[in-house]
């Protein structure tokens, strides 16, 4: 991450990747946006191998989609989500049952 300017933010560990989120709980949003965005755009591309460390089971990959569309789900086990910085100006969803959001 040294090469990055990001310290000692490690991405490709999974479990801190919620911590970019974090700011929100501490009431400065706009510091989430910024690292999400910094996050997106230094550690992702589109290649073969476009993300930073391996992916888990999808939670690297599931990150950018999440992140890309604007929100995250920091805390799994609950229905909550938080606000980041989406890279569209519209997204539709699909769910399982036909409904879309």
């Amino acid at each position: 991450m040294q090469i990055t300017n990001m310290g000692q933010y490690a991405h490709g560990n999974q479990p801190i990747q919620h911590m970019t989120y974090l700011y929100n709980y501490a009431g400065q949003p706009w510091k989430s946006q910024y690292w999400i965005r910094e996050v997106m755009n230094k550690l992702y591309n589109p290649s073969a191998d476009g993300y930073c460390g391996d992916e888990d089971n999808g939670q690297t990959s599931a990150w950018y989609v999440f992140s890309a569309l604007g929100f995250y789900p920091v805390t799994p086990a609950s229905t909550q989500y938080v606000l980041g910085t989406p890279l569209f100006k519209k997204a539709e969803l699909t769910f399982e049952n036909g409904k879309s959001w």
